[in-house]
């Protein structure tokens, strides 16, 4: 399940409910924050911190539940090119959302 957060209160509030939604079959949590590069690109510590910033809200306990948990931070001067591209028939197996189409993906406009 990918979960997007600008790090905000309200965005990091979908984190456990990704979570919650994950606990009776497990699966994979992919949490996602596109960073502002700079004129320089990231600077590594700042990646460490927002690395460490997307897994804060994670609820405890939640190793025994058999989801994975991974992050993934962009920081790309081209929009189209910071999210992800898993196909969209992988989320629909993990997570039981029907209304996706197989095989589709997301496309930079």
């Amino acid at each position: 399940m990918l979960v997007t957060t600008d790090l905000s209160p309200l965005g990091d509030a979908a984190v456990p409910e990704a979570y919650r939604l994950l606990l009776r079959g497990g699966g994979e949590v992919i949490l996602f924050h596109a960073a502002d590069p700079g004129l320089t690109g990231l600077d590594p510590d700042r990646r460490t911190q927002i690395e460490a910033a997307l897994r804060a809200p994670i609820p405890e306990g939640i190793d025994g539940h058999l989801i994975r948990t991974r992050t993934s931070v962009a920081a790309d001067h081209s929009g189209g090119d910071a999210i992800p591209s898993w196909p969209a028939w992988n989320l629909r197996i993990r997570t039981g959302v029907k209304d996706h189409r197989a095989g589709s993906r997301y496309t930079a406009a």
